[in-house]
């Protein structure tokens, strides 16, 4: 097992060059957010920016674009039609997949519920795009009854579940998650051709040729809502830069933990949020030198 060190990170990434502009940092879709989880997709979408997406839109239910738009005002959103019960309408695709053709990447997951609209709305992504494509959260629930409509997917796909999310996935315990997570995680990369990233103490990424990599970053401040948000976001800005899905992966996981690293120096892991993190991110890149 290969661990994700500063130093590896080096030989992924590269300064901006002075001439560049927006466009050639690549346009990032984000699928999230629903009546009661309105949280998640701001998150996600703020991390995104901040992490170095060229052009960022939130595509969620129209109420929830209402709510956060005023905060998010880098980003472009697309109001999505919503059922009445304040979640997104399988009919949205009208709207959506037209936009996913132009978009470099796109992050399905954060916030959406699980439905039958949700799982119909998954499939319709998978089936009907051709950008990198990332699951988490509901969106891997989602799939969990038919997790190889990822081999549909036109470029290898990402899924970074928690151990609970990915103890539905494979229907097991959590137990047996827990038990050796990098077996797993390399099983399930290798089945469904996805680079999983298993969430946890000590993060593991698995390639779907088998390789595996350890996480060397992150405290457990990050244990609170939205801290998998913010990973998801972070993945997809590296995605649509340009890096391969497991680099884009090995990047986001090291940098997202070395923020959090970062705030611990200065303050309580009891009271460190979420947002803390996302506000860290570009420090934590400059100690790399980007």
């Amino acid at each position: 097992m290969i661990e994700v060190t500063s130093d590896l990170l080096c030989t992924k990434l590269t300064k901006r060059a002075p001439d560049a502009h927006k466009g050639d940092f690549g346009r990032l879709t984000i699928v999230a957010g629903s009546r009661g989880m309105v949280g998640a997709p701001m998150m996600a979408t703020l991390a995104a920016m901040r992490t170095g997406s060229g052009l960022t839109t939130l595509a969620a239910p129209e109420q929830v674009v209402s709510c956060v738009s005023a905060h998010l005002m880098e980003a472009m959103t697309l109001p999505l039609l919503e059922t009445p019960q304040g979640g997104l309408d399988d009919r949205c695709g009208e709207t959506l997949l037209p936009h996913l053709q132009m978009q470099t990447a796109c992050v399905v997951g954060c916030g959406l519920r699980v439905t039958e609209h949700i799982k119909r709305i998954v499939e319709n992504v998978v089936e009907n795009t051709k950008c990198k494509l990332l699951f988490d959260a509901d969106a891997l629930n989602a799939i969990t009854e038919r997790p190889e409509i990822l081999h549909h997917c036109v470029q290898t796909p990402i899924v970074t579940p928690h151990p609970g999310e990915m103890a539905r996935l494979c229907h097991l315990e959590i137990s047996s998650v827990l038990s050796n997570p990098a077996k797993l995680a390399r099983t399930f990369a290798q089945t469904y051709g996805c680079v999983t990233v298993l969430k946890g103490h000590r993060t593991v990424i698995a390639s779907p040729d088998g390789m595996l990599y350890h996480n060397t970053t992150g405290n457990a401040g990050l244990s609170k809502g939205g801290s998998g948000d913010i990973l998801s976001g972070m993945i997809g800005a590296f995605l649509a830069q340009g890096l391969s899905a497991l680099d884009a992966a090995i990047c986001a996981v090291w940098i997202h933990g070395a923020a959090a690293d970062r705030l611990a120096e200065r303050m309580a892991l009891t009271g460190m949020l979420a947002r803390d993190v996302i506000d860290e991110i570009p420090f934590a890149m400059k100690a790399l030198n980007l």
